[in-house]
């Protein structure tokens, strides 16, 4: 038997990151949930299929519209955990990613500790987009989504970014 291959393939990537930003964890997790919030930090744009969505919460389902790469694209958000420090998410579309979002007050701030990870999927669409997202983190889009988050806040100057 001839096989090919260095073993078996990851079947994902995974990025974090970490940031000490102003502001309150009540203000975090707001940041984190309205929608129109989230248009403010988000590193890629999106429509939201229903305009007038509440803000999310544990068992919230939204179907968003964003463009990445030229190639526009439609994700099924399940939240599954909304709660003071943690926001869990998983955005299922022709690529899935699992999003989650820690964040604890600590002297005055709130550090927020976010990960994602994209999962592989088949097809042409789910691999072009795929290649972007992979492009768009490993070149700090999870690191400016912290800081747009930070400024959101209404934060003095950038977050201090910390190496997760």
């Amino acid at each position: 038997m001839l096989l090919l291959g260095n073993g078996p393939q990851k079947t994902e990537d995974v990025w974090h990151a970490r940031a000490t930003l102003h502001g309150e964890s009540s203000e975090v997790l707001a940041a984190l949930t309205e929608p129109e919030l989230i248009a403010a930090w988000a590193p890629v744009g999106f429509e939201l299929e229903d305009p007038g969505a509440l803000p999310l919460r544990a068992g919230s389902h939204e179907r968003v519209c964003g463009s990445i790469a030229g190639v526009r694209a439609y994700f099924d958000v399940d939240v599954t955990c909304a709660e003071p420090g943690r926001l869990e998410l998983v955005a299922d579309g022709p690529l899935a990613m699992d999003v989650c979002w820690r964040f604890r007050a600590q002297r005055g701030h709130v550090v927020v500790d976010a990960s994602v990870a994209v999962r592989r999927r088949g097809g042409l669409t789910g691999k072009i987009l795929r290649g972007a997202v992979v492009a768009l983190m490993n070149a700090g889009a999870l690191d400016r989504a912290l800081q747009s988050l930070g400024t959101s806040l209404g934060g003095c100057g950038e977050p201090e970014l910390v190496a997760a």
